[in-house]
């Protein structure tokens, strides 16, 4: 065995080698007997094609297995969707030459499955089915998700605001996270604008309502400057009238990942609602109404300058929320249990940071695989 190189060699001569699909020219003029390629989803389009097939058509009786599962906003799901309907057709007519086999998600796991994702993730993940991504990005949001009481704030919660930096239109949401909920009360939306205007405004509306306020955003964002100098997160984290704490990932999720959590909290497959909006968010429910995607691809459809902007601030908002608190749940700790924690997460890899701040109760968050500013 070779742990550098990541091979076992037998005494008749054969190698047993792991690959990377991302490094192609490591099997490319070389001689293979079989290949099994997984989570072929999630390989790059065109890997078997141009890489793996000429490696094996130089030896009779050559094999491979392309293992995956459905997965069609994989960045090589529609590739391998394609592959599968065309063995499936092959194999009709010679089982020798082709063959497709799917198996099925457990009826226990199956369950589970059903309380976090949405319709077509669900038919996906597992019953083996692919999804179709044509139509409304949001088909999830019906009726039930509007709210028909007002929203009463909760004073001894977190406000979340989401954020969509942009010039035209400056795009936030507003919520709370309350019951294992989320409930968009109220929303922003400037033309021709800035962060620190965007900030007066939320300043002006929510200043004194709640002890914590936390912001969230998009990757790029931290390198964005709606605001001349410095970069949006910075003024945020700069804000001293209200304590705000800010959460970005480090980098962004598909497009069509975002969309699929947002419709996950809307229904999930087995119909539980996590994600209500109210009446006065107008922009928003027109995005979660009127929203598609682009033809023959897998984005949205940006034609309309008028949309996508406050659906895009909701999707970030719930995608950090969900990646940095756990399975949408935040937990707060004692502060004789942060600095074990501390050091254990530090061992294991995870981007930690402590900063003294005034959260409720005087407990402070650990938030694992991270990026944090917050105000001193």
């Amino acid at each position: 065995m070779n742990k550098s190189e990541l091979s076992f060699y037998f005494k008749n001569g054969s190698v047993l080698a792991l690959e990377s699909g991302e490094k192609r020219e490591r099997i490319e003029g070389v001689s293979i007997t079989g290949a099994i390629i997984d989570e072929c989803s999630d390989q790059l389009p065109g890997l078997y094609e141009l890489s793996v097939f000429p490696a094996l058509s130089q030896i009779d009786d050559s094999w491979c297995w392309r293992v995956g599962v459905p997965k069609s906003n994989g960045v090589g799901g529609q590739d391998f969707k394609e592959a599968c309907e065309k063995y499936l057709a092959l194999s009709e007519y010679d089982d020798q030459f082709a063959y497709v086999h799917w198996t099925y998600a457990n009826k226990e796991f199956r369950k589970i499955m059903r309380m976090t994702l949405d319709e077509k993730g669900f038919r996906e993940q597992a019953l083996g089915k692919w999804a179709s991504y044509a139509g409304g990005c949001y088909y999830a949001f019906a009726d039930d998700n509007i709210m028909t009481e007002e929203y009463r704030i909760d004073s001894t919660l977190p406000i979340l605001f989401g954020f969509d930096f942009n010039v035209d239109w400056y795009s936030i949401v507003v919520a709370q996270y309350k019951d294992e909920m989320f409930f968009v009360f109220d929303e922003i939306r400037l033309s021709n604008s800035n962060t620190r205007a965007a900030l007066d405004v939320l300043v002006a509306k929510y200043g004194g309502m709640a002890r914590q306020f936390i912001a969230y955003g998009d990757a790029a964002s931290r390198q964005r400057q709606t605001s001349a100098d410095i970069s949006d997160y910075l003024i945020i984290e700069a804000e001293k009238r209200i304590p705000m704490k800010v959460i970005f990932p480090r980098s962004n999720p598909s497009v069509i990942y975002r969309i699929e959590r947002v419709n996950s909290f809307l229904k999930t497959a087995d119909h539980m609602i996590r994600l209500m909006v109210a009446p006065r968010c107008r922009f928003l429910i027109k995005d979660l109404h009127s929203v598609t995607w682009k033809e023959g691809e897998r984005t949205q459809d940006k034609k309309n300058l008028e949309l996508t902007h406050m659906s895009d601030a909701l999707g970030y908002m719930l995608v950090s929320h969900e990646e940095h608190y756990g399975q949408n749940r935040v937990v707060l700790m004692r502060e004789s249990d942060i600095q074990a924690e501390v050091a254990r997460r530090s061992q294991e890899g995870y981007s930690v940071s402590l900063k003294q701040h005034d959260y409720p109760m005087g407990q402070q968050l650990i938030t694992p695989k991270s990026s944090i500013l917050q105000h001193r």
